[in-house]
């Protein structure tokens, strides 16, 4: 899955200079203040600390903006760059927290609304109702790689598996760094039985997020059965 770095080459002395002067915002950042991490619970997959079933797409809830110790100017490359750094899970937390609303926040009032509706539905176990609603949002705004991830959940929910792979690997081809996108397609392939394409799903959002708990426990559930397979 490493194919997303294509999507640099024609910019890498850019991104290189601006890695130089935002050096000392990404150190920041990893140093932010600790309230985040308890702010982020209920708005990322997992966050309640509660693990999901195995095979799973956690739902991540309705977006509820709180205060952030990470400047609101900091860019999405320099949030990425400082999550792949951070050495704990409380730092990867603070700096996940941003990450999710950046994400999540699309472009029109109008599809945020359908957005939030559609997760407080799912939230209480109305993947049917929110699914319509999803599927509406990938139509107002296609590059919102949001939408098509929180689709592939409902989908997942009603046990449609092609699609939720192909929702999966749409919001993938708009945001190649969605870590919560490319841990829901390990789920996805481990369900379909494929667990080499699952295992490569899971390392690369571990890649992006190293303490994303759900990639983790996938990775490991894959890899012990496909030693098991081996031997």
């Amino acid at each position: 899955m490493n194919w997303r770095y294509a999507l640099f080459l024609g910019s890498i002395a850019g991104l290189a200079a601006a890695v130089w002067l935002e050096r000392d915002t990404v150190g920041a950042l990893v140093r932010a203040a600790p309230q985040l991490a308890q702010d982020l619970a209920g708005r990322l997959p997992g966050g309640d600390g509660a693990p999901p079933a195995p095979g799973a797409i956690p739902h991540p809830g309705p977006m509820q903006p709180g205060p952030s110790a990470i400047p609101a100017n900091t860019s999405l490359d320099v949030l990425f760059m400082a999550l792949r750094r951070s050495e704990t899970p409380e730092e990867a937390a603070r700096i996940e927290a941003d990450i999710y609303l950046r994400l999540s926040q699309a472009r029109s009032p109008t599809v945020n609304l359908m957005m939030n509706s559609a997760a407080v539905m799912a939230e209480r176990g109305d993947d049917a109702g929110a699914r319509p609603i999803y599927r509406k949002v990938t139509e107002l705004e296609p590059d919102y790689a949001e939408g098509w991830a929180r689709a592939a959940g409902s989908a997942f929910a009603a046990g449609e598996m092609d699609e939720a792979e192909m929702l999966l690997r749409r919001a993938l081809r708009i945001e190649p760094r969605h870590y919560a996108a490319w841990a829901g397609l390990g789920a996805v392939l481990e369900a379909e039985g494929d667990l080499p394409g699952a295992r490569d799903a899971y390392r690369e959002a571990l890649f992006y997020n190293p303490f994303q708990d759900g990639a983790k426990r996938g990775l490991l559930r894959v890899e012990t059965q496909l030693e098991g397979l081996a031997l």
